[in-house]
């Protein structure tokens, strides 16, 4: 098994080759959302997020155009969000991971 050892007394920034670098307990990297504890749950916040904002255009379209075209914006708009990144951030607690699968669902 792997452990991590918590280490007390972290300071709040470093200083290397006289810039000073603030200590933060998340960072957006290529479009992942890291938390110092690795455990995606603000990645899968800003995901769930973002897929609840664009649920309503499927709703309002729905009539209007073929399901050929709603499975295109579907795959462009959703499933693309979805599936960045999914090998890295797929290894969250199943609790978190069950949260998009209900969005995808819908």
């Amino acid at each position: 098994k792997t452990n991590r050892l918590i280490i007390p007394n972290l300071p709040d920034h470093i200083e290397f080759l006289n810039y000073k670098i603030n200590r933060s307990t998340e960072i957006k990297f290529l479009g992942l959302t890291l938390d110092e504890n690795l455990t995606w749950n603000k990645h899968i916040t800003d995901i769930s997020n973002k897929l609840k904002s664009l649920f309503h255009i499927f709703y309002n379209i729905r009539d209007f155009i073929s399901e050929q075209d709603i499975k295109t914006i579907y795959y462009s708009l959703i499933y693309s969000r979805i599936k960045y990144g999914i090998n890295v951030y797929g290894q969250a607690a199943k609790t978190k991971m069950k949260q998009i699968q209900t969005l995808q669902n819908q």
